[in-house]
């Protein structure tokens, strides 16, 4: 069966002249019988939050327009016992007020962890299960220094549609001192992107993950999305 793209080229190839051929693809992709509905995938976003909150603000309003719920999980004393920011929780609360986020998440953890990894995860399904009662159906578990172009976000919810796909990832770039100084290679390290998600899923360390990601933000492929068994599939 054909997907729209290979559809848009098949019928685009009848077009020997190479610049309206091109025109008739742009036109095809424009026209409503090829748009890709995502209007039925509801995204909820979870921020894991002890520090670098001044990086917050700018991240959440890169993706803000592209999703339907975010939340912050945050923490008083990281996994060392050290405190967070005094001004922290203030400032969280006046991103609330200013509709950046929609629910505020104390994480309730004092002194010294045993595992990081594990109170990290843990407090990483958290901010999951607030996602799974606002009744979102995709799941984005971010940290403060992550942006997004929104329009390459939009595509990517077209990618993710057109693939059916249940578990991605992205590349990233690193940058430096400002947005100006960027890393001129992708990095080896890849971010945990968006998860298709049902009352089953949750976050924990998959070993044959299919790529360098943070393994407190992997997801459990044997969800059962929908009943009936496994259906993942990675893009």
């Amino acid at each position: 069966m054909l997907n729209r793209k290979s559809l848009i080229l098949f019928l685009s190839c009848f077009i020997p002249n190479t610049e309206k051929r091109k025109q008739f693809r742009q036109k095809l992709l424009k026209h409503k019988f090829f748009q890709i509905d995502t209007s039925k995938m509801k995204i909820g976003v979870s921020y894991s939050v002890f520090d670098g909150e001044e990086l917050l603000e700018a991240s959440i309003k890169s993706i803000r327009s592209c999703v339907h719920y975010i939340n912050v999980v945050w923490q008083e004393e990281s996994w060392q016992g050290n405190k967070c920011s005094p001004k922290l929780k203030d400032f969280l609360f006046s991103l609330k007020d200013k509709g950046l986020i929609d629910e505020v998440i104390l994480y309730p953890h004092k002194g010294i962890a045993s595992s990081a990894p594990a109170e990290e995860r843990k407090k990483r399904n958290m901010g999951l299960e607030a996602v799974k009662k606002a009744g979102c159906n995709y799941f984005m578990n971010m940290d403060t220094d992550e942006f997004y172009n929104p329009d390459e976000f939009e595509k990517a919810k077209e990618l993710i549609i057109e693939k059916g796909a249940t578990h991605t990832a992205c590349s990233i770039y690193t940058y430096w001192k400002d947005p100006h100084f960027r890393s001129l290679n992708v990095e080896y390290l890849c971010v945990p992107f968006i998860y298709k998600i049902d009352k089953y899923s949750k976050l924990e360390k998959v070993p044959d993950f299919p790529c360098r990601a943070d393994a407190t933000r992997h997801m459990a492929f044997k969800n059962v999305l929908g009943g009936g068994g496994s259906r993942s599939s990675f893009l």
